[in-house]
């Protein structure tokens, strides 16, 4: 019997010391300190090809015609730029161009300087905000 009151005291004990670390541990997994990982991304801007691009504005046979205007540009491989009517009419104005990375800029005598961003979109050639598509005449 002394065997059996010994057996059962230390079962007891053992049981509350467990139950004691359980609430302990859950104590301080509650109050842990969580790490937050945050991540910046940058987006680095690719070079332009500028002598690609030049080759892609120079392409078309008779230019580029905005979409909502009746006249479109000839950009010529020497600097020159025409501004033609509707149907290829006659030169309007002629102007120069240049290009420095993907900043083209326009000149001519009775307008101020232009100087604007441009890059192709699929075929077609964006001048600022502006969509300039293949003119067929």
């Amino acid at each position: 019997m002394k065997k059996l009151l010994y057996f059962l005291a230390i079962g007891a004990t053992l049981s509350f010391t467990a139950c004691g670390d359980t609430e302990a541990t859950d104590k301080t997994d509650t109050n842990a300190v969580k790490e937050v990982v945050t991540e910046v991304v940058t987006e680095e801007t690719p070079a332009v090809d500028s002598e690609a691009l030049k080759t892609f504005i120079m392409a078309p046979q008779y230019g580029w015609k905005k979409a909502d205007a009746d006249y479109f540009y000839s950009f010529m491989t020497d600097g020159r730029l025409h501004i033609q009517g509707a149907d290829g009419e006659a030169t309007m104005w002629e102007g120069t161009w240049s290009l420095e990375g993907d900043m083209l800029t326009i000149t001519h005598p009775e307008e101020p300087v232009k100087v604007v961003k441009i890059y192709a979109e699929g075929a077609d050639l964006m001048i600022g905000a502006d969509k300039y598509v293949v003119d067929t005449i």
